[in-house]
């Protein structure tokens, strides 16, 4: 009887583990003023708006880029930041 509960913790732990690192990384808020686009092997796929956003995809291959839609002093300012996953 405890082998079947040990045999079943071998597979369930670490699906559990990545489950934990994995998934928290995936969700992302985007802010009022930011947008994300989303490119997959160099093509763009679409792009997200403000609010909450989930990622999905095999990591490293997507390339989410977050841009900041903010003003200063009157003058549009677009910065970037790049995420790899």
């Amino acid at each position: 009887m405890f082998e079947e509960y040990e045999r079943l913790l071998v597979w369930l732990l670490p699906i559990i583990l990545l489950a934990i690192i994995i998934l928290p990384q995936m969700i992302r808020i985007l802010r009022e003023y930011q947008r994300g686009v989303i490119f997959h092997l160099g093509k763009l796929l679409g792009a997200k708006g403000p609010g909450n956003t989930a990622m999905s995809g095999i990591p490293g291959d997507r390339l989410y880029a977050y841009l900041t839609l903010s003003t200063r002093w009157g003058i549009a300012h677009v910065s970037t930041l790049v995420v790899y996953l």
